[in-house]
């Protein structure tokens, strides 16, 4: 505590550190800021347009998804964006057929990004882009039998939720590590 009293004392006359410390937040602002702001030329829901950090956008994106996405079909004919940790473009339906196999748009690309796969540890993403099976899998087989095999998956979810964690109203202490595997 001393140690602290005494060097926050010396460092309140610095104005070299004073100045070092204004321009960091500065940078980390500015940075945060400009990262979440929507991009020029493309509409966007879910904020006022005075929100500076666009607070009030991400928290909307983060409660009510859903509503906010289908206000931004009915409210625009093309393009529009909605902010949430970044600002995420939202095209309509009818570009589908344009954008699906454009070489650019890359589901594989998309995933690694998503789920960090550049992270030591995370190697097995890379295994997404070697080959097209995962997305033909996906594309084709999945994608058909999704209507049937929802309400199949969400019944035995919760029987393996009842079953992890039944009914209770104490105090249950669980350890996580031996139902992860």
């Amino acid at each position: 505590m001393e140690i602290t009293i005494e060097l926050l004392s010396r460092l309140r006359g610095n104005t070299y550190f004073t100045t070092v410390v204004v321009i960091i937040a500065l940078v980390v602002f500015f940075y945060f800021n400009y990262s979440t702001q929507p991009l020029r030329g493309i509409p966007y829901v879910g904020g006022p347009k005075w929100d500076i950090l666009n607070l009030k956008a991400q928290y909307r994106f983060l409660t009510d998804c859903k509503n906010l996405i289908k206000e931004g079909l009915e409210k625009y004919d093309g393009p529009f964006q909605i902010i949430g940790a970044v600002p995420i473009t939202i095209l309509p339906p009818r570009y589908v057929p344009l954008i699906k196999d454009h070489p650019n748009l890359d589901f594989g690309k998309s995933a690694e990004v998503r789920l960090f796969g550049e992270y030591p540890g995370l190697d097995w993403v890379h295994k997404i882009n070697e080959d097209r099976i995962f997305q033909e899998s996906l594309r084709i087989n999945m994608t058909q039998y999704l209507s049937e095999a929802t309400p199949l998956l969400a019944q035995e979810a919760r029987e393996i939720l009842d079953d992890l964690f039944p009914q209770t109203n104490e105090w249950t202490r669980y350890v996580f590590g031996k139902d992860a595997v």
